[in-house]
């Protein structure tokens, strides 16, 4: 039986440089972002996401214990997980390193400052609508084309937690990052409510064996 590769080295060099690309371009930005505009979730962001890679390595292992399994394309998403873990274990120390508490100047202005600062027009918040959600594409990690064929065959047609399923699923075998519901509807259409996708997608609502066979689907198709 063919052996499960575990270390990155062991790779093709191309496929070793397109984890590479993919963990700096896109896994390290968006948790730099969550950092930058969100830092009081930023902890939590990194653990989830590790906790999510652990999970995803542990199922590999287990698929790859499967007869009929295809094994490089296992290895592959078993390193990914295990070189995005080492990168965010490394992104978070460094920030924390970086981070240094900003000293305030609480010196009392005098009164020629006090008489300027009053005739400094006050500037008018910039009001922007947000960013725009990302297109779907942006967030399915590799062979981009084939993870959404592999999506689109099996959530077409389903609603609600029936569809969810598979991008949970998806999520935890390191295919894709978490989508929004937005991202979800543009891709796949009206299917399932916003409120019905977040409980899902975040909750613990499918049981394990559920998860399984949803994990197989995508990994056998």
């Amino acid at each position: 039986m063919e052996k499960m590769i575990t270390d990155i080295e062991l790779l093709p060099e191309a496929t070793q440089e397109a984890i590479k690309r993919d963990i700096e371009n896109r896994i390290l930005p968006q948790a730099r972002n969550v950092f930058e505009d969100t830092p009081e979730e930023f902890s939590k962001y990194i653990e989830d996401e590790i906790k999510n890679a652990v999970k995803c390595k542990n199922d590999m292992i287990n698929a790859a214990q499967r007869e009929g399994a295809i094994i490089q394309n296992i290895s592959e998403i078993y390193v990914f997980n295990k070189e995005r873990i080492k990168a965010l274990k490394r992104l978070k120390e460094s920030l924390k390193l970086n981070q240094e508490p900003k000293k305030e100047d609480v010196s009392l202005p005098d009164e020629k400052n006090t008489d300027e600062a009053k005739e400094l027009p006050k500037e008018t918040p910039n009001r922007g609508k947000g960013r725009p959600s990302k297109p779907f594409s942006d967030i399915l990690v590799k062979d981009k084309e084939t993870t959404k064929r592999k999506l689109h065959s099996l959530i077409d047609g389903k609603q609600d937690s029936k569809a969810v399923i598979y991008i949970k699923a998806a999520i935890q075998l390191g295919m894709i990052q978490k989508p929004t519901h937005t991202q979800f509807i543009k891709e796949f259409g009206s299917i399932v409510s916003k409120q019905i996708f977040n409980k899902y997608i975040n909750g613990n609502l499918y049981s394990d064996d559920e998860l399984k066979g949803a994990k197989q689907a995508l990994t056998n198709w």
